[in-house]
């Protein structure tokens, strides 16, 4: 398999560590207990700073290519630009609700709540529907050239919060996920993230 699909299957492995790491902090918000808002808002940072900026174009690339070469492997119910939009238009509702918290706007608490939540069902919705049948009409409609040539297209940016150089806003972040991984190892619970 391409290397670019083994690259994005697992920025979808690391986004699912972000989203349960938002869950926890839902579940606290939940308990009526505090949130730490620094850690949702730097899962916010990075929605925009990585998958909007560097994960979404190369998949964007790949499915042009597709088009191009073999539209017929391509699911009718894969419609990238449109998951990728709405991805976009969910992040930036929570985004301004995160500020907006931040800023001591007064919130509703189960607005707040729903828009973590639509935002977190959709994030997995649209990942599910790419490993589905986005990645496999790719992995089989297009040859070891169209792969070379993406790889020569895109972008390769190293990833801010999962590559062993975490950007400094991330650091508590990523500190929260180690924690919570090596947690549930040592209780013999099988980790989501």
């Amino acid at each position: 398999m391409a290397r670019l699909l083994d690259n994005l299957k697992q920025e979808h492995q690391d986004m699912e560590k972000l989203l349960c790491a938002l869950e926890r902090q839902l579940a606290l918000f939940d308990e009526g207990k505090p949130i730490d808002y620094e850690i949702v808002e730097a899962i916010v940072d990075y929605s925009f700073a990585y998958p909007d900026l560097c994960h979404h174009p190369v998949e964007d690339a790949i499915y042009e290519i597709v088009r191009q070469r073999n539209p017929d492997a391509l699911d009718p119910r894969v419609d990238l630009e449109a998951e990728h939009k709405r991805l976009a238009e969910l992040t930036n509702k929570f985004s301004s609700l995160v500020k907006a918290v931040l800023q001591e706007t007064p919130t509703p608490r189960d607005w707040f709540d729903k828009t973590a939540r639509d935002y977190i069902d959709f994030t997995r919705h649209h990942m599910e529907m790419e490993e589905k049948y986005f990645f496999p009409a790719a992995a089989s409609a297009l040859s070891d050239a169209d792969w070379r040539l993406l790889e020569a297209r895109v972008d390769s940016q190293q990833d801010p919060l999962f590559s062993p150089r975490v950007q400094d806003r991330f650091k508590r972040l990523r500190d929260d996920i180690l924690a919570w991984e090596q947690s549930a190892e040592a209780t013999g619970q099988r980790s989501n993230a």
